[in-house]
């Protein structure tokens, strides 16, 4: 009867198979961990292109990651950046916002009165909301806020610019950690497959 033998140093195979473990496996986890963080990153910065008004390229980049390292960091962290967090929180949670001490100024888009930059910011705000001599702040019939004097001397009227309110609601428009999970569960899985075929090609 003809037969064939296959054979194999069993204990070259088990040496082997015990560096790829050791040097390998951590390798190709923080490889594919920060594969998929850097996927859900750029999730959540599409995400906020797609739903927000003209945000800033410093918004649209505050998504940010913490890489993984293998053996001393075996995690990636995602997060936002502590200036952008600051409002984009309310965007991820919804709710009112109430201002510690000065209210809130909001700009009336409704007339056109207004100038806003190409990200729908008031321009100028850390310089001052009140530009000309034609601007005023007053409270005109229970509205406070900031006022245009128009129309000249044979139509005197004002237009209203910027409104001051004691509390903003916003509306939840962010999926944070709904994005990065959902990226992760669909991702993970296979980025860990592809990586470790890649390592035993190197053996």
């Amino acid at each position: 009867m003809a037969k064939v033998s296959i054979e194999t140093n069993a204990k070259d195979v088990k040496r082997r198979l015990g560096l790829f473990k050791s040097r390998h496996i951590p390798i190709v986890l923080a490889e594919s961990i920060n594969e998929v963080g850097i996927k859900s990153v750029n999730a959540m910065r599409s995400q906020i292109q797609k739903k927000l008004d003209r945000p800033t390229p410093f918004t649209i980049k505050s998504p940010n990651i913490v890489k993984a390292r293998p053996m001393k960091n075996p995690f990636a962290t995602v997060f936002i950046h502590n200036a952008a967090q600051k409002y984009l929180s309310k965007l991820f949670e919804g709710g009112v916002s109430v201002p510690n001490k000065s209210k809130i100024p909001v700009p009336y888009t409704a007339g056109g009165h207004i100038s806003l930059n190409q990200f729908g910011n008031i321009r100028g705000k850390r310089s001052g909301l009140v530009k000309g001599k034609k601007d005023f702040i007053a409270n005109i019939k229970g509205v406070e806020g900031v006022y245009r004097r128009a129309g000249g001397k044979r139509n005197p009227h004002v237009k209203l610019l910027i409104g001051f309110e004691s509390s903003v609601t916003y509306r939840k428009t962010l999926e944070f950690f709904k994005t990065i999970e959902g990226v992760v569960k669909n991702n993970i899985g296979k980025a860990i497959d592809k990586n470790i075929k890649e390592a035993f090609r190197s053996l």
